[in-house]
C-alpha cells in the first residue's frame, strides 16, 4: 500500500524532475552507483519509515495496529492530494493544506471501506519498480559513464610549426570560461575595452585576437558550454555529461597534452581523467617558501562521495517541497530556478555580527585563498597527479563567489611554471550570482537581485553597480593571470582562451537571463553577446575581428593550435584559418529559438545604452558614480548649513565603518543599504551624498522628488578608494541644482537602523 501511494506521490514526480535535469548530478558530481542509491532512497525510503511506524507501534500497543496502518495510510493519501492540488489558488496555504488533508481524508474513507480499492492499490504496487526502471533509463549516461582513451590522430602535423616558431606539439592551453558576464559591461561608451576599469582584460585585448562579434549559442549554461567544448550545435535541453558528448575538448586532448581541467556545471570530462591535475616540471616549479602539495595514487578511491550525498539529498527535499506544497509554503523555500544544487546556502545572508567579525579577524591580506605554487621535487620531465579541487555548485552556494577564486589563482600559478604542453581549463561561476566580491576580492553583503529586472530605473542601476563590481573581482583574476602568463617562459608557447557562456540582461522589465523575450532586440543583444579572447601561440600584435563568430567555433581553433585533428567534423571552423561565412546565427533558450543577424554595431550600441546608467570613467571607482553629480565622487564637500528635507537616516553596517579590513574575503560595506525619513518634499533635481571622512564615496539616487512624510529605502554603491583600511566616519549631505555648481546641505546624524 504504502509503495504504491508514495511512489505515486513522492517519488514519481521527484524521479521525473531529476531524470530530465541530469546537470543536478554533474554539478554534485554525482555518478555511477551513487545515483541508483539516490533512486532507491527515494522509492523505498518513505514507504519504509510509515511502515516501521506502523510496525513500532503495533509492537507497543496491538490495539492500535489498524489505527496506525490507516493513520499512515492518511499521511501517503495526503502528500498525494498535495500534488494534486499544488497549484490550487484559495488564498491561504493552511486553507490549501487543509482542503488537501480533507481530501486525504474521504481517500482514506474510501481506503477503509471499499476492498476494491485495497486491492487496486496492491496490484498497483509495480508502478514503483517502473518509476525505477524508467529513471534508471533516463539517468543511464550518469550511472554507466564510458571509458575514456587517447584520441587517434586522423593526421600528424603536431610538429608543424606556428608563425612564431613553436611547434603545434610545444602548445599548451588555458581556457577560462566565466559564467554570466555580457559583453557590454567590459566596454566604454564607444565599445571599446574599458581598460582603465578592467586592466586585466585591457591587458589581455593587447596582446590577443578579440572577436568583437562573438554570439553565445544558448542562455543557458548546459546547453552553451557542452556546445564550446565539442564545437558542435547545442540540442535544445541536451544533458551536459559525458555519455551525451563523448567527443569533447578533454577526450580530444587525452593522451597528447597533460591535464589541469575543472568544470563546475557539466561533466564532460572523464571522472578518471579530471579528478587528478597533471602537474610537470621539477626545480624550476619548486617554491621553498610556499606549503608543498602532495601528490596521491590516482586509484585511490573518492573519499568524498559520501560526503556529497547527504547535502544532494537536502537539496532533494527542497525540490520535493516545490513539488508538493501549496503555494505560500513553496514561496518559503529556497528558490531552484537557475541553480543547479546547494539550494539556499549562499545568498549574502550575512549580518552586522558576521561583519563585525570578520572585521576583528586577524590575518594577512591574502587569508583565506592560501598560496597557489606548486613544490615538486626532480628534473624538468616530472609529474605529480594532484587532487583536483572540484569547483562543485554546492560549495559555490555555501561560501559564495569566493570559492571559485581559489582555482583561478592556482591554475594561473600552474600554467606560468608548468614544463610540459598541458590543456588548463576552468569554468568558473563568475562574475554569475551572488553578486559579493569587491574589486580587491574583498567581500560585501549582498543586497539580492530579482531574477527579472523591475521597472524602476534607480533599482535596477543598483543591480547593475552590484554586478560590476564583482565583474571588475573577475578582471582582477584575469589580470593576475595574464600577468603571471607573460612574465613567464611559456607566454609565448601558450593559447590563451578567455570567454564567457552567455550575458545577461538588466533592461526594466525583462528577466536577466531566466526567460528570453525575442520582441526586445536589446535584451537579446545583453543575454547572447559574451566576450571571447584568443591569444594564440607567438601572437605578438592585437586584433580586433569582427567576423560572425559562434561559440562552437572556439574548439575547432584550439584543435588547429594544437594540431589535433581526431576526425569528426565540427559544426563551428578554425577562426584562425579564416573568416566564417554566415550572415546570421541561431540562438537556443529554454522556451524556443531564433536567428540573429546583427553585427558589432549592435556591441557598440548596448555598451552606450549601460554608459547612461553607469558611467565608464573614473576607473572601479566609477561604478558608484551614477547621477549628474558624478564629478563629486572623491571630492571632500564642505556642507552650507542644514538640510530641512531630512529628518533622519539610518544607514546598515555602522559598526564595520569603525574598522574596515584588508584583508581577502573580508567583510566590507562596499553596498549599503538603509533608510531615510523624509520631513519636507524634495526636488527632481535633489540626490544624497554618502561621505566618508568628508568625501564623497556613493550617491543616493532615491531622494530625488521624495514626498514630505515618506520613509525611503536606500541602497548606493560606495567607491573602492573610500574602503581603506581602519576607522572612518560616516555622514549624509544633499546637493540640488546646477550639477557644476550645486548646493550642498549637511544631512543628520546616522541614526541606529
Amino acid at each position: 500500500m504504502y509503495i504504491t501511494i508514495l511512489t505515486a506521490a513522492l517519488a514519481q514526480p521527484l524521479l521525473q524532475l531529476y531524470g530530465g535535469n541530469l546537470a543536478m548530478f554533474a554539478a554534485a558530481d554525482m555518478q555511477g552507483a551513487m545515483v541508483l542509491w539516490f533512486m532507491a532512497l527515494v522509492v523505498l525510503g518513505p514507504p519504509l519509515v510509515l511502515w516501521l511506524i506502523e510496525i513500532v507501534t503495533s509492537l507497543l500497543r496491538p490495539s492500535w495496529q489498524t489505527g496506525a496502518h490507516n493513520a499512515m495510510v492518511f499521511v501517503g493519501l495526503w502528500s498525494f492530494a498535495s500534488l494534486l492540488l499544488r497549484d490550487l489558488s484559495v488564498g491561504s496555504w493552511v486553507l490549501a493544506l487543509a482542503i488537501s488533508g480533507l481530501v486525504a481524508g474521504l481517500l482514506v474513507a474510501l481506503y477503509v471501506r471499499r476492498s476494491q480499492v485495497r486491492a487496486w492499490l496492491k496490484w498497483m504496487s509495480p508502478l514503483a519498480l517502473a518509476v525505477a526502471v524508467l529513471f534508471t533509463l533516463a539517468v543511464r549516461d550518469v550511472v554507466w559513464v564510458p571509458e575514456v582513451v587517447a584520441v587517434e590522430l586522423k593526421d600528424t602535423d603536431r610538429e608543424a610549426v606556428v608563425s612564431g616558431g613553436t611547434a603545434k606539439s610545444d602548445v599548451s592551453v588555458v581556457w577560462l570560461i566565466l559564467d554570466e558576464f555580457p559583453l557590454y559591461s567590459l566596454l566604454d561608451a564607444d565599445g571599446n575595452v574599458n581598460a582603465e576599469r578592467y586592466p586585466g582584460f585591457g591587458k589581455l585585448a593587447q596582446s590577443s585576437t578579440w572577436y568583437r562579434n562573438l554570439l553565445s549559442t544558448s542562455q543557458t549554461t548546459t546547453d552553451a558550454v557542452p556546445a564550446m567544448l565539442t564545437g558542435l550545435k547545442p540540442q535544445q535541453g541536451g544533458s551536459p555529461v559525458l555519455a551525451s558528448h563523448p567527443k569533447n575538448l578533454f577526450t580530444l586532448m587525452n593522451g597528447h597534452l597533460s591535464m589541469d581541467a575543472h568544470e563546475v556545471v557539466t561533466a564532460l570530462c572523464p571522472k578518471e581523467l579530471c579528478k587528478t591535475v597533471s602537474i610537470s616540471g621539477g626545480d624550476d616549479i619548486a617554491n621553498p617558501a610556499t606549503t608543498t602539495t602532495n601528490a596521491r595514487d590516482v586509484d585511490e578511491p573518492d573519499a568524498d562521495e559520501s560526503a556529497r550525498f547527504g547535502p544532494f539529498l537536502r537539496d532533494a527535499s527542497v525540490v520535493l517541497g516545490h513539488k508538493i506544497l501549496p503555494k505560500g509554503l513553496r514561496d518559503k523555500l529556497p528558490a531552484i530556478d537557475e541553480n543547479w544544487g546547494g539550494f539556499g546556502q549562499g545568498g549574502g545572508a550575512f549580518n552586522e555580527e558576521d561583519l563585525l567579525a570578520s572585521a576583528d579577524d586577524p590575518g594577512d591580506s591574502n587569508a583565506g585563498t592560501g598560496d597557489s605554487s606548486i613544490a615538486t621535487s626532480g628534473d624538468e620531465e616530472s609529474e605529480v597527479l594532484l587532487d583536483a579541487k572540484k569547483l562543485r555548485v554546492k560549495d559555490w552556494q555555501e561560501g559564495g563567489p569566493s570559492t571559485q577564486v581559489e582555482t583561478l589563482l592556482e591554475v594561473a600559478d600552474r600554467a606560468a611554471q608548468s614544463s610540459r604542453p598541458t590543456l588548463h581549463f576552468v569554468h568558473a561561476l563568475l562574475p554569475h550570482r551572488p553578486w559579493e566580491l569587491t574589486p580587491d576580492l574583498r567581500k560585501h553583503k549582498w543586497l539580492g537581485s530579482d531574477k527579472k529586472t523591475g521597472t524602476v530605473l534607480d533599482t535596477a542601476r543598483d543591480e547593475y553597480q552590484e554586478f560590476l563590481m564583482q565583474a571588475a573581482a573577475a578582471d582582477t583574476l584575469v589580470d593576475n593571470l595574464v600577468t603571471k602568463l607573460r612574465r613567464s617562459a611559456n607566454w609565448d608557447r601558450t593559447m590563451l582562451v578567455v570567454t564567457s557562456d552567455h550575458g545577461m540582461t538588466f533592461e526594466l522589465g525583462e528577466w536577466k537571463r531566466k526567460s528570453v523575450n525575442p520582441k526586445n532586440l536589446g535584451s537579446l543583444e545583453d543575454i547572447y553577446r559574451a566576450p571571447l579572447f584568443i591569444k594564440y601561440p607567438d601572437q605578438t600584435k592585437a586584433k580586433v575581428d569582427d567576423c560572425p563568430v559562434s561559440g562552437i567555433d572556439v574548439l575547432p581553433t584550439v584543435a588547429g593550435a594544437t594540431g589535433i585533428d581526431a576526425g569528426w567534423t565540427f559544426d563551428g571552423v578554425d577562426l584562425a584559418a579564416g573568416c566564417p561565412s554566415r550572415t546570421s546565427r541561431e540562438v537556443l533558450w529554454l522556451e524556443g529559438r531564433t536567428t540573429m543577424s546583427s553585427g558589432s554595431e549592435a556591441v557598440t550600441e548596448r555598451a552606450k545604452f549601460y554608459s547612461e546608467w553607469v558611467g565608464s570613467g573614473f576607473g572601479v571607482d566609477g561604478i558608484a558614480a551614477v547621477t549628474p553629480y558624478a564629478r563629486l565622487l572623491g571630492r571632500e564637500v564642505v556642507p552650507t548649513g542644514k538640510d530641512e528635507h531630512v529628518s533622519s537616516w539610518s544607514p546598515t553596517q555602522q559598526s564595520i565603518f569603525k574598522n574596515i579590513p584588508s584583508k581577502r574575503f573580508s567583510m566590507t560595506p562596499m553596498q549599503v543599504d538603509g533608510r531615510i525619513r523624509v520631513s519636507k518634499a524634495l526636488p527632481k533635481d535633489a540626490v544624497g551624498l554618502f561621505l566618508v571622512d568628508g568625501k564623497v564615496a556613493g550617491f543616493i539616487g532615491e531622494l530625488s522628488g521624495a514626498r514630505a512624510g515618506s520613509n525611503i529605502y536606500f541602497r548606493t554603491t560606495l567607491s573602492q578608494s573610500s574602503m581603506t583600511p581602519g576607522a572612518h566616519s560616516i555622514a549624509l549631505a544633499i546637493a540640488v541644482g546646477d550639477p557644476a555648481d550645486p548646493v550642498i546641505t549637511r544631512g543628520p546624524t546616522p541614526s541606529r537602523p
